[in-house]
């Protein structure tokens, strides 16, 4: 991820990787962009299976 990436989430109010997750499908491809958006799905969908 970019700089820019990293400071919309964090204006987006996430401040661990953990909070990315609360974020709504919408304001995450806002923030870091569509591609981006679903490969972080992707990772937390595996982490929740794998728990």
């Amino acid at each position: 991820m970019s700089r820019g990436q990293y400071l919309a989430l964090f204006a987006a109010g996430t401040r661990s990787a953990d909070t990315i997750r609360f974020l709504s499908l919408e304001t995450l491809e806002r923030c870091v962009g569509k591609a981006a958006a679903q490969a972080i799905g992707a990772i937390a969908q595996n982490k929740a299976s794998a728990a």
